[in-house]
C-alpha cells in the first residue's frame, strides 16, 4: 500500500483561509469618501450611512438659501454615490478572493478524498486477499 496520508493540517489551513476571506467579504466597509460642490466651496465627507463632515467655505454664504441647500444636497449625494461605488468595488474584490479560496479548498478536499478512497480500497483489497 502506498503512503496515503491525508494532509489534515493543510485542509484546516484552507478552511481557516476561506473563513477569513468570508469574514472580510461580510465586513462593512468603513472608508470615508468625499465630494465637493459649488466649485469646491462645499466639501462633504461620508462613511456608509453617515455624513461625517461638511465644510462650507465662507464665500458660499453669498448664495441664496435655496441654491445653497441644493449645492449641499448635491455634494452629499455625490459623496454617497462615490462611497457606494467604493463599497461595490470592495465587495467585488472580496468576493473574488473568497471564490479563489473556495476553489483551493475544493481542490485540496478532492485530493484528500482521493487519497482517503485509495487507502480504503487498499485496506479492502488486503482483507479480500486474506479471506481468499
Amino acid at each position: 500500500m502506498a503512503d496515503a496520508r491525508i494532509d489534515v493540517a493543510g485542509l484546516d489551513e484552507l478552511l481557516e483561509r476561506a473563513g477569513a476571506a468570508l469574514s472580510t467579504a461580510t465586513t462593512l466597509d468603513s472608508t470615508t469618501t468625499g465630494a465637493s460642490g459649488a466649485d469646491g466651496l462645499i466639501e462633504a465627507h461620508v462613511s456608509p450611512g453617515r455624513l461625517e463632515s461638511l465644510r462650507l467655505d465662507p464665500q458660499v454664504m453669498r448664495l441664496g438659501a435655496a441654491e445653497l441647500a441644493a449645492e449641499i444636497q448635491e455634494a452629499v449625494n455625490r459623496a454617497f454615490d462615490a462611497a457606494a461605488e467604493h463599497s461595490a468595488d470592495a465587495a467585488r474584490a472580496a468576493s473574488e478572493a473568497l471564490s479563489a479560496e473556495i476553489r483551493d479548498l475544493q481542490n485540496e478536499s478532492m485530493r484528500s478524498m482521493s487519497i482517503f478512497v485509495t487507502a480504503i480500497n487498499d485496506v479492502v483489497a488486503r482483507f479480500e486477499q486474506r479471506s481468499a
